[in-house]
């Protein structure tokens, strides 16, 4: 798959998940000021739980076409999910495995860096 691809995909499955959660605000507030209303309008009746349960569904059945179901997310869900791990796995090895001397840095580099900043003629303050 070219770079071109992946990068297309990747913009999709965002805009996916950007669209659930736009969605997901909206029905928070929308159902928040529907309780208020309800709330002054007439508390002893909460018409409000039909919008809300109604609404709730259909956005419930935006995550899971957004997310997916937990574990019927498809044939190739599980061998994702697995390389994702084997990867994670890796870099976790690959930065155990540094040499911590490569790490710091060379005393040589260090005493050439302190004459260059004597030498200078000016003040760090006037490059600002």
């Amino acid at each position: 798959m070219e770079e071109e691809e992946i990068l297309k995909k990747a913009r999709k499955r965002v805009r996916h998940i950007k669209g659930f959660y736009t969605h997901l605000t909206v029905f928070l507030c929308v159902i928040t000021f529907l309780v208020i209303i309800n709330y002054m309008t007439s508390p002893e009746y909460w018409w409000v739980v039909f919008p809300a349960a109604g609404w709730g569904l259909t956005v419930l059945g935006h995550y899971f076409a957004v997310f997916g179901f937990f574990g019927l997310q498809g044939k190739d869900w599980e061998e994702r999910t697995l390389q994702k791990e084997i990867d994670r796995i890796r870099r976790k090895e690959q930065l155990s495995n540094v040499d911590k001397d490569t790490l710091q840095l060379d005393d040589d580099y260090l005493a050439l860096n302190q004459k260059v900043k004597q030498r200078s003629n000016y003040n760090d303050q006037d490059l600002v």
